[in-house]
């Protein structure tokens, strides 16, 4: 029943189509992973029930059922049963505490690693639809040139007809038009390739074309301002889990300290039990077996290590030794956020400033090669000039459509991780 509302969900999502939200909400709601990570979460939330139950106490009944046989004995056979109903409780033990305080950490943990997989989610879910958006443009940069490649041809075939230009000339022409039409299906299949991997992400049926609603980023988007580095470190640090969950590594190692410590401490538990017994060869009734045989009994228990063969020691060391590890896998994490958001600023900065140069240059080159099609349809370039210069306008096209995206991506990704809304 909840795929077939999961199906029904992403067809009416289909139809008004799908925007950069709508594909990261239905992934969080939808991906696998993230489901995975949900039951982790869920076990955590059972562990801190289980630790916070030791602190009741325990009761329990028993009842033992025999028949005895002695074939030379008299009576030669003969049955008796118990009835026993016990309690026990610990008072006291040092290292329960620890374990429900273990287990508070744990289960914020859990959470914490609930919110990982959720990131990971998100950032996977934006660079593949930033990747479509990519795809999706530089088809139709590649079907532009198609077709005014065709429109050359056709040109050409007309001029070699004329005797104004070689077959060879004529030759080239129609091979580069071949590998233009190639250009636009190795961009279609990427297009597609990715809109496979975004279905999977989201877990929904594969379609190849996805309505995926276009966002509009103009020169203002791809130039916006790009936030200091270690400002955006500094808001990671207070918001990623993946920072978080090791300082709560670090909260539950000192919680497994004192319990180490703990088994240094005595146990004091108390107990408590009432029973009673019959007899098949007794002269009395079960009744009144049962009330003669009635028994209570009450009593505490106190345990003292003394001597435990290194076993407290040991547990001592190595508690504070993981802590040592907790602390140093902090510090690398830090380290490790820094450096990935180092590398996007980066990436976000040369983007920027590669988008700036390559529209110059595509501004430069569709004058040029305006120019020498002009001059082309009049005879006074041959189809190699035009051809090189088709080619320089279209490395420059992909060149202004990659930076664009690139700084995009590596933009939104700075927000993303500074805790902030995409663009």
């Amino acid at each position: 029943m909840a795929s077939f509302f999961t199906a029904v969900s992403a067809v009416s999502q289909e139809a008004s189509g799908w925007t950069l939200q709508s594909c990261i909400d239905y992934a969080l709601e939808n991906n696998s992973d993230i489901q995975l990570s949900k039951v982790d979460k869920q076990v955590a939330d059972v562990e801190l029930k289980s630790a916070k139950g030791t602190w009741l106490p325990s009761l329990s009944f028993s009842s033992n059922q025999s028949f005895g046989n002695h074939p030379y004995g008299d009576p030669e056979n003969s049955y008796s049963g118990s009835y026993n109903l016990s309690a026990n409780w610990t008072v006291f033990d040092g290292s329960r505490t620890s374990a429900i305080d273990i287990a508070k950490v744990s289960q914020q943990s859990a959470n914490e690693s609930f919110a990982q997989s959720k990131n990971s989610v998100i950032q996977d879910v934006l660079n593949i639809y930033i990747q479509i958006l990519y795809c999706d443009e530089a088809v139709k940069i590649q079907q532009n040139a198609l077709t005014t490649l065709e429109a050359q041809r056709d040109r050409s075939k007309g001029l070699y007809k004329a005797g104004s230009i070689s077959i060879s000339d004529y030759a080239q022409v129609e091979a580069q038009y071949s590998a233009q039409n190639y250009s636009v299906i190795s961009a279609q299949n990427s297009a597609r390739d990715y809109r496979l991997q975004l279905c999977q992400l989201m877990g929904i049926p594969v379609d190849l074309s996805l309505n995926i609603v276009a966002a509009t980023y103009d020169s203002s988007a791809v130039l916006a301002a790009i936030p200091d580095y270690m400002t955006v470190y500094q808001s990671a640090l207070s918001v990623r889990p993946e920072v978080k969950s090791r300082e709560l590594a670090i909260e539950s190692a000192d919680y497994g300290i004192k319990s180490a410590r703990a088994g240094y401490y005595p146990t004091l538990s108390m107990g408590a039990s009432v029973g009673t017994a019959n007899g098949e060869k007794s002269s009395l009734s079960f009744v009144d077996q049962v009330k003669n045989n009635w028994s209570n009994s009450v009593g505490m228990s106190l345990n003292v290590p003394i001597l435990t063969g290194r076993k407290n020691k040991s547990a001592l060391e190595k508690a504070k030794l993981r802590k040592s590890s907790s602390e140093i896998e902090l510090q690398n994490a830090k380290d490790q956020l820094l450096w990935t958001i180092e590398r996007i600023w980066l990436n976000a900065i040369n983007a920027q400033t590669n988008y700036k140069a390559a529209k110059a240059k595509v501004k430069a080159v569709e004058q040029s090669y305006e120019l020498v099609s002009k001059q082309f349809e009049v005879g006074l370039k041959n189809p190699t000039d035009l051809l090189a210069q088709k080619d320089e306008l279209l490395s420059a096209q992909q060149a202004l459509l990659q930076s664009k995206y690139t700084a995009i991506y590596n933009i939104n990704l700075l927000r993303f991780y500074a805790g902030e809304s995409f663009l």
